[in-house]
């Protein structure tokens, strides 16, 4: 464990952390180191069942509340509407073990999840070849305030862009308030930095190519994760998409976040 900081002194920091937390994101760098240092203690606590289920729903929180009212407004998104839900979804280990947790003693969800698995290997990427989501009940996410950031980024101005897009198998073309992959990205990084800072390996995963099953089959997947152990190595990862930059910040941020540790 990093010495360089005393108990005092990280006791002082997380006093000075708290005021931040219920707040929505802002430029302010003490909010974004705030929420950093809170992730990675999250991450850290092997007291709970899944520090990942922890870690991860607070930044789902924290994405929600920094979301504008006024942004929310103009969306033509409704529940029942789940015109998307038939697509890749990006996500990062956290958050499928977050969704593991979430399902795991849900008998036909889980159950759902596992079939959905197995039919998932040797699927084509095509849009027209996915099958809606099998977290999907009554046309409406059943795993709504778990659900991964690329899906709470998701969102659309117009259902028409929607329609053309995922029944109609037309070139994707929705538009959507900049707000939502703003905020996608600040809270991402965090997600990223705070899991580099503690040695935890940052792929990026396709959720229905089965990866989620394989967690919901294994046992104790979370925690032989964070001991280090390749659970996930039997899934290929998605090639790196993020600007040079982006990358070149969150290294800066898992550095400082790696002195609190």
């Amino acid at each position: 464990m990093n010495t360089s900081l005393s108990k005092a002194q990280r006791d002082a920091l997380e006093r000075q952390d708290a005021r931040y937390l219920t707040l929505p994101l802002s430029q302010d760098l003490n909010a974004v180191q705030a929420h950093l240092r809170h992730t990675v203690r999250l991450l850290k606590d092997r007291q709970t069942s899944s520090p990942s289920a922890r870690a991860v729903g607070h930044l789902n929180g924290l994405f929600d509340r920094s979301i504008p009212a006024a942004a929310e407004k103009h969306l033509a998104c409704r529940q029942g509407c789940a015109h998307c839900c038939r697509q890749p979804v990006v996500v990062y280990a956290p958050e499928i073990f977050f969704l593991a947790a979430y399902i795991r003693n849900r008998e036909g969800m889980a159950q759902k999840v596992l079939s959905a698995g197995a039919l998932a290997e040797g699927r084509k990427t095509q849009i027209a070849d996915w099958f809606e989501c099998p977290l999907l009940e009554d046309n409406s996410c059943s795993v709504y305030s778990a659900r991964p950031l690329s899906c709470h980024a998701f969102v659309s101005l117009d259902v028409n862009d929607c329609l053309s897009a995922f029944r109609y198998m037309q070139e994707p073309k929705i538009q959507s308030p900049q707000v939502y992959n703003d905020q996608r990205n600040a809270c991402r990084m965090i997600l990223l930095a705070a899991m580099r800072a503690l040695r935890l390996p940052a792929h990026a995963y396709e959720l229905n190519g089965g990866v989620l099953a394989a967690v919901l089959s294994k046992d104790n997947a979370e925690k032989r994760w964070l001991r280090g152990e390749d659970v996930l190595g039997s899934f290929k990862t998605l090639p790196p998409s993020i600007p040079e930059q982006i990358e070149i910040e969150i290294a800066r941020m898992a550095q400082a976040a790696a002195a609190f540790i």
